[in-house]
């Protein structure tokens, strides 16, 4: 007697999984975005640095101090990481972490930025002010998110690449 289950017959294939050449299309516009905005951080680094960017108070130095380490940090391991990343090398992704690690530290630096500024006198709400307050750590916790889950694409793909050979 025949052991197959005609309703269920056994599936062959001889087609072996496809992996391509390069990473998935949403690791690499998330890389090339993350390198933009490595690009725009870059004169803020500078106005940061030149003490520019905002007038100065006691209360607000060892934030702009935490400021400049993370924008610097930010810089430094975004060229490296996404430059690596795009080039389909497998070192970029610990500078892709320690990348990860610095925008959530900015984050914090944002967030303590905000609670110094409203317990000084003199300060103001308005709307601008309390959306700005909101979204921007909305905005990066987004984009950290994402760069996290194009992190794990592009290891996924890169370990699968690796089994193919």
């Amino acid at each position: 007697m025949n052991d197959l289950n005609p309703y269920n017959p056994p599936v062959v294939s001889s087609a072996a999984p496809v992996t391509s050449n390069w990473p998935p299309a949403f690791c690499i516009a998330t890389f090339v975005a993350s390198l933009l905005f490595c690009f725009l951080r870059l004169p803020l680094l500078v106005l940061e640095l030149s003490g520019d960017s905002m007038g100065y108070d006691p209360a607000f130095e060892p934030t702009i101090i935490s400021g400049i380490a993370t924008s610097a940090a930010i810089i430094f391991f975004g060229f490296i990481g996404n430059g690596l990343l795009l080039g389909r090398i497998a070192w970029g992704i610990p500078f892709g972490v320690c990348l990860l690690l610095s925008v959530a530290a900015s984050i914090g630096v944002d967030i303590w930025m905000d609670v110094i500024s409203r317990s000084l006198p003199g300060y103001r709400s308005t709307l601008v002010s309390e959306a700005f307050s909101f979204g921007i750590p909305v905005f990066r916790t987004t984009l950290l998110l994402l760069y996290a889950a194009a992190l794990f694409a592009f290891r996924s793909w890169l370990l699968n690449r690796r089994r193919k050979f």
